[in-house]
């Protein structure tokens, strides 16, 4: 092999390795951007079962979990929804069981999403209901859900 066939080898396979870099960076921002879509859409869901459990209760929006869980008898099978999908594996780390197997009343505690309590549907649209927990994606920000059961991404800079 000459030597500048063996020069134009080395930059077609650096040129590949730097593409392979730059795909692989690519694929796991797309996985991350994913799961946190999965995150507000979940929060969409109980706003769905939040606006149910309202309607019920003269426009009076629960003060926990375990409450809407119990009033509205939802199934253990639905529990899934109440943990971000970013946390799902560890939550089973964590706790040992997988979230379906969780108790109404554990799902306050092991829930990725805080509930605001003492809220009314006639409060501003823009009321947070519920908001993520810590700091479940890396940093980059946290899924809320406003009182409208609009769900939106909320960046670091705004947080308090």
């Amino acid at each position: 092999m000459t030597r500048r066939r063996k020069v134009v080898l080395l930059i077609v396979v650096v040129g590949l390795a730097a593409f392979a870099v730059n795909l692989a960076f690519a694929i796991n921002r797309a996985r991350r951007a994913a799961r946190r879509i999965g995150c507000v859409h979940n929060l969409k869901l109980i706003a769905l079962q939040l606006r149910m459990y309202a309607d019920e209760h003269d426009g009076a929006f629960p003060d926990s979990w375990s409450t809407l869980i119990t009033d509205l008898e939802i199934s253990p099978d639905s529990f899934e929804v109440f943990v971000c999908p970013e946390q799902r594996r560890r939550y089973t780390e964590t706790y040992g069981v997988p979230v379906t197997m969780a108790g109404p009343k554990d799902i306050d505690q092991r829930s990725s999403y805080v509930l605001v309590a003492g809220l009314h549907i006639t409060d501003d649209k823009d009321t947070i209901i519920a908001y993520e927990k810590g700091d479940n994606h890396g940093g980059i920000g946290h899924s809320v859900l406003y009182l409208d059961g609009r769900g939106g991404w909320d960046p670091p800079s705004n947080w308090r």
